[in-house]
């Protein structure tokens, strides 16, 4: 367990110090993002609506006993732009792509194709976990902005 996690620190640690290497593979960056944009913005947005909805169902006869009734549209929205969204699109995040990500990577160690890369004289961090970790950086603001 603790080689695991030290392990996966080694990697993070390699991964942040070829940062400044992103502009090498830019391609990758936005490819990355329309994968994730195009694999998560759909669900993203109904995610969302149902989640308002159930919300303005759960507060909306609170705020009927006392009268605030024309309240519930902002409170939803206050409480979906500042908790749950943030929250909702890193889990599906975690969930959704972190896991497409982890199944496409460890196939390529399976097949092979990441020794490959290393004959090639490619490192694998810099080709495949780099530009995916940027791309999950931007992507996941601009998910919450749309959900």
């Amino acid at each position: 367990m603790f080689r695991d996690i030290g392990e996966m620190l080694i990697l993070l640690w390699r991964t942040l110090a070829a940062l400044p290497l992103t502009w090498r593979h830019h391609r990758k960056v936005f490819e990355q993002l329309f994968e994730i944009g195009n694999a998560s913005l759909l669900m993203a947005c109904v995610l969302s609506l149902f989640i308002g909805g159930v919300l303005a169902l759960q507060t909306g006869p609170v705020l009927a006993e006392r009268g605030l009734t024309g309240f519930i549209g902002r409170i939803v929205g206050l409480s979906m732009c500042r908790e749950l969204a943030p929250v909702m699109m890193a889990v599906l995040i975690a969930g959704r792509i972190g896991s497409a990500m982890a199944a496409e990577i460890g196939s390529m160690q399976v097949y092979q194709e990441i020794d490959a890369l290393r004959t090639m004289n490619i490192n694998p961090v810099h080709y495949l976990v780099l530009p995916r970790l940027v791309a999950i950086t931007i992507a996941l603001p601009v998910l919450v902005v749309f959900s």
